[in-house]
């Protein structure tokens, strides 16, 4: 069965106007649209991506049962990580897009070092083990994209520390380890 969005699918490539790899969208022009409004987020806060594919389904089955979920792949582009990000949901399509994109983000520019660091900051046991909210990747993808976000950002309830103090401090954290 054919798991991908059955509404008009187009894939084009999108550069961005800052030397950031390529992305490749599978989706509707609504959410073409949207991934290219979510990478623009990126490159004006100067939080480079490396490569990556963005595909939508109509169902959470490749995502694992989750709105969206993020994986590298074995290739290389210019000694970086290829990414692929999958979409399952039409609810919050934008924000899930960008938590999604702050993961690898994440992966391919913070040291062992820099995730420790935001490990004791957060209060969490790990970067990526143990429950989900109890993940400080987790903290941070949420934590950029609540930077990234206009507005009032809706941030899982599990995730503590939601002030915007505890967010700015967690940000800038996160951030000075990818300048």
């Amino acid at each position: 069965m054919n798991t991908r969005s059955t509404a008009i699918v187009l894939s084009i490539l999108i550069t961005a106007s800052v030397p950031f790899p390529a992305a490749a969208v599978t989706g509707t022009n609504e959410q073409v649209a949207t991934a290219e409004r979510a990478l623009d987020r990126f490159a004006a806060a100067g939080l480079e991506l490396p490569a990556v594919t963005i595909e939508v389904f109509d169902t959470t089955e490749p995502c694992r049962g989750n709105a969206g979920y993020a994986t590298s792949g074995p290739t290389s582009v210019n000694g970086r990580g290829e990414y692929t990000i999958s979409i399952c949901t039409e609810k919050r399509y934008e924000r899930t897009l960008i938590h999604e994109l702050a993961h690898i983000w994440a992966a391919d520019t913070l040291t062992d070092a820099d995730r420790s660091k935001y490990v004791e900051f957060r209060g969490t046991e790990s970067w990526n083990e143990g429950e989900w909210h109890e993940q400080a990747s987790e903290h941070a993808a949420e934590n950029i994209t609540w930077a990234l976000l206009d507005g009032d950002v809706w941030i899982h309830s599990a995730i503590s520390m939601q002030d915007d103090a505890s967010l700015t401090a967690g940000y800038e954290i996160l951030t000075a380890a990818g300048r």
